[in-house]
């Protein structure tokens, strides 16, 4: 139905259960479980995850190891016992075992019961991102499946999961060793580009980690801002205003495509509030700055400004969609190293570089 709320809460014993389909062919899809607000914080929003992403990488699906366009099971639950008995349930009813999932909830990291104002307030939320076939997946998203909220009688037996142990980032494959050279150059043939045509630098900045961890925020009782275990956050710290509609000024975005080293299975750059590139639209953009480098298949140098023109290498910034008085912020997002099946080490990623030019 749709006038039920995504936001709940959970007895220590009860579950929430889904049966339906996994998305369409994309690069990347992920179910995560979240802490909202946990008492007394009942204004203070959390929205933190509590274990690592069930990612199309690990999801046991009716496809026989095909992740896509196949009928799941998730099962959200604090209680071992619990687990059990709906899978036997769904095994009854003729679903594979090989096609359930459970996702544990941490009950020594949120407050379960029934009373909101008691209770943690939780929620299991997807991602899915960089679709192979947009008519398809808009099938998909216009689709709807069966979610079941399970309540356990009082009466039987119960045993919890203890907190799950969250996957370690790093795989020892540093970008940084191996691409850091490579990135300076480029670097500086876009800022000898620019200068040589008459604009002026004003800022260079390297992006810096923005290490987001759920389970730190649940213990610092701060806001966690929907972080994903699978994502890498990266920022500039400076925010900026695009001016007016006529602006001449240009931003360039320069960096290492990081699904192309292996690190990630996608990765992009963004406005903090508008739209963003995905790496699959990078294409030859660094190869205008150093056309003699095989080495720029890797890289990537995206412009980003009111004016556009007929340039392909370039996000357009309407004024209606970011005014002149907005400040902004770039920001880029790594997601899901496949050699460790988690977010990327930050130490091992070489984050991007923005470059601000005026007339």
């Amino acid at each position: 139905p749709t006038d039920i709320s995504p936001f709940w809460t959970l007895g220590e014993q009860d579950a929430i259960v889904f049966l339906g389909c996994t998305p369409p062919k994309m690069r990347y899809f992920s179910y995560t479980p979240y802490v909202f607000t946990n008492p007394p914080l009942k204004r203070d929003l959390l929205f933190a995850s509590l274990d690592d992403a069930l990612n199309l990488m690990e999801i046991n699906t009716t496809g026989s190891g095909n992740p896509f366009s196949h009928t799941t099971l998730l099962i959200l639950t604090a209680d071992v016992l619990t687990n059990a008995r709906v899978r036997q349930a769904f095994s009854r009813a003729n679903l594979n075992q090989a096609a359930m999932n459970t996702l544990v909830l941490p009950s020594k990291l949120v407050t379960l019961g029934e009373n909101f104002l008691t209770s943690s307030v939780l929620s299991l939320l997807g991602r899915e991102a960089v679709c192979e076939d947009t008519a398809v997946c808009q099938d998909f998203f216009n689709s709807t499946w069966a979610a079941y909220r399970i309540r356990a009688s009082t009466s039987i037996a119960k045993k919890l999961y203890d907190t799950p142990e969250k996957r370690k980032r790093g795989s020892g494959h540093s970008e940084r060793e191996y691409y850091n050279d490579t990135l300076t150059r480029l670097v500086n043939a876009v800022q000898k580009k620019f200068t040589d045509q008459g604009m002026k630098l004003t800022f260079k900045q390297q992006m810096q980690a923005v290490p987001l961890d759920g389970r730190e925020c649940i213990k610092e009782k701060t806001e966690c801002l929907g972080d994903c275990p699978d994502a890498a956050y990266m920022s500039v710290q400076t925010e900026f205003s695009f001016g007016a509609a006529d602006s001449k000024d240009v931003f360039v975005v320069v960096g290492l495509n990081h699904a192309r080293t292996g690190k990630a299975v996608y990765s992009n750059f963004a406005l903090s509030t508008y739209d963003g590139i995905t790496d699959d639209k990078y294409g030859d953009s660094a190869k205008q700055y150093l056309p003699q480098s095989p080495e720029m298949n890797s890289f990537f140098a995206y412009k980003v400004a009111r004016q556009c023109q007929e340039d392909r290498y370039c996000l357009t910034v309407p004024v209606d969609k970011v005014s002149s008085e907005d400040q902004v912020r770039f920001i880029a997002r790594a997601y899901l190293d496949p050699k460790t099946l988690t977010g990327p080490d930050y130490d091992e990623l070489l984050m991007s570089y923005v470059l601000h030019f005026e007339p």
